[in-house]
C-alpha cells in the first residue's frame, strides 16, 4: 500500500480547544521536588463549609498543608486561595493549559478581556508585543497560559492574582518577562501529517491535528514552566500526539506494513 502523504490544506477556524483526556501515561505537572508554596492566609471555617470545598480533591485539604503563624492559620498546599481566604479551586491543568486559557478569556466580556490582556502585556508576558484585536489569537492564549501557570505557582485565584503580578511578588517568574516559546503551529502540522501517515497510514483530520498541536505545545509549556531544562524531543512528542488513544490503528498499520514488506521480499502468492 502507498504511504505517500496527501498535501491536504488544513482549515483551522480556531474553535475552543478540545479538552484532552487525562491518562496515566502523561507525566504529572510538578513545580519541582523542592518547591515550597508561599504561605497564604486561610479561613479554615469558610474553606471547610464553602460550596467549593466539597468539589475539590480531598488531598487538597491534607492536614500537612495547614500551619499556624502567630494568631492566624495559613495554607501551603497546591489549592488556589481567594481573597477571602477560601481554598477555591484546584490548580489549572497544565496538560490542557490552552483550553484553560481559552475558557478563562471566554468568561470575560470584551472590554474586560482587553484590559486584562493589556495588563499582561505591561508585565512582559507578550515579550514586548501587544494583544491581538481578536483577543483570542495564539499570542493571547500563550500569555494567559503563562499567567494561569503563575497562579498555580503562587497558589492564588484570579481575584488577587493580578495584584501578585503587578507587585512582582517574590517567587513568581512573570516579572522576568520570560516568554515560553513553543513550536509553531504550521511546523507542527507538517510533522504531524508525516507522522500520521507513518503510524496510522492515513491523514489526520483537522480536529485531530488541532488536538495534537495543542497537546505538543502544552507539553512544551509544561516543561518550561515546571522548571525542566528542556521539553522532550519534538519527535517523541509528535509520536505520542499521533498515537495516544489510537493504539489499535497503530497496531493495524504495523501489520499492514509488515504484510507489504513480506510481499515485496517474497513476491506474494
Amino acid at each position: 500500500m502507498s504511504n505517500t502523504p496527501v498535501d491536504d490544506t488544513i482549515v483551522d477556524t480556531d474553535p475552543i480547544p478540545t479538552v484532552l483526556p487525562g491518562g496515566t501515561s502523561l507525566p504529572r505537572y510538578s513545580l519541582g521536588a523542592d518547591f515550597q508554596f508561599t504561605a497564604r492566609p486561610v479561613d479554615v471555617q469558610k474553606t471547610t463549609v464553602s460550596a467549593a470545598a466539597n468539589r475539590l480533591n480531598p488531598t487538597t485539604y491534607a492536614d500537612k498543608y495547614f500551619k499556624r503563624q502567630g494568631n492566624r492559620m495559613v495554607y501551603v498546599g497546591p489549592g488556589l486561595v481567594d481573597g477571602n481566604g477560601v481554598i477555591k479551586r484546584e490548580p489549572y491543568d497544565p496538560a490542557n493549559i490552552d483550553t484553560e486559557a481559552y475558557r478563562f478569556l471566554a468568561g470575560k466580556g470584551r472590554g474586560d478581556r482587553i484590559a486584562f490582556l493589556n495588563t499582561l502585556a505591561d508585565r512582559g508576558l507578550y515579550d514586548g508585543g501587544k494583544p491581538s484585536t481578536s483577543t483570542f489569537d495564539a499570542k493571547d492564549i500563550n500569555a494567559v497560559s503563562q499567567y494561569l501557570l503563575e497562579l498555580n505557582r503562587w497558589g492564588v485565584t484570579e481575584d488577587i492574582g493580578l495584584a501578585y503580578l503587578t507587585n512582582e511578588y517574590p517567587g513568581g517568574q512573570a516579572r522576568t518577562g520570560r516568554k515560553v516559546r513553543v513550536t509553531a503551529k504550521e511546523d507542527l502540522q507538517t510533522v504531524l501529517r508525516e507522522e500520521s501517515f507513518r503510524q496510522l497510514g492515513r491523514s489526520m483530520t483537522p480536529k485531530e491535528v488541532r488536538d495534537a498541536v495543542q497537546f505538543i505545545q502544552s507539553r512544551e509549556r509544561q516543561a518550561a514552566m515546571g522548571g525542566a531544562e528542556q521539553a522532550p524531543a519534538l519527535s517523541t512528542l509528535t509520536t505520542e500526539a499521533v498515537t495516544r488513544g489510537r493504539e489499535d490503528e497503530v497496531q493495524l498499520e504495523g501489520f499492514r506494513t509488515l504484510a507489504d514488506l513480506v510481499e515485496r521480499v517474497f513476491g506474494g502468492a
